[in-house]
């Protein structure tokens, strides 16, 4: 039987780790989610310490949709994102192969008097995650960019919604 969850982030944006491109990728972001909108199986913890992971340690396959909005960073900045699983600690035990895009490279208009942008330069993604949990294990996901120069890149929003299958 199929149990859901939907879950999101309504907390001030997060701030998202900086990576360089050699060595490989060694910084990256956690997604969090203090608020479940539905999680009648208890797959997901909004209020306690560890509201990053979903699932609760025993084996499952998980399906599900995150939508998320970045906030700022450098024109045409590489972006990663991927799923991690992590034991009963928090410790990473598995890394999944990480999806790659490109921000924006056209900026958005600006004031003819001020110079300012007229709206907050942002991407919108949805990220398809397929994944299978291992027992004991707990499911995250993670960003980063790739830039050394340039403007800090936010977590604006997130939601995750999904369902898990034994």
């Amino acid at each position: 039987m199929a149990e859901y969850l939907n879950t999101d982030w309504l907390g001030s944006d997060l701030l998202v780790d900086r990576s360089v491109r050699l060595p490989l990728v060694t910084a990256y972001t956690t997604f969090r989610f203090d608020r479940d909108i539905s999680d009648s199986a208890g797959m997901h913890d909004a209020d306690g310490p560890d509201d990053a992971s979903i699932g609760n340690g025993q084996a499952r396959f998980f399906t599900g949709m995150l939508d998320y909005q970045l906030l700022g960073g450098a024109m045409s900045g590489e972006v990663h994102i991927r799923t991690v699983e992590v034991d009963g600690g928090g410790n990473i035990v598995e890394t999944h192969k990480p999806h790659e895009f490109y921000l924006a490279s056209t900026p958005p208009p600006t004031d003819p008097d001020t110079g300012e942008y007229l709206y907050p330069k942002s991407t919108h993604q949805r990220y398809p995650i397929f994944s299978n949990i291992n027992s004991g294990h707990r499911l995250r996901v993670q960003v980063t960019h790739w830039t050394q120069d340039g403007p800090d890149l936010y977590i604006g929003q997130a939601q995750l919604v999904g369902r898990f299958e034994t």
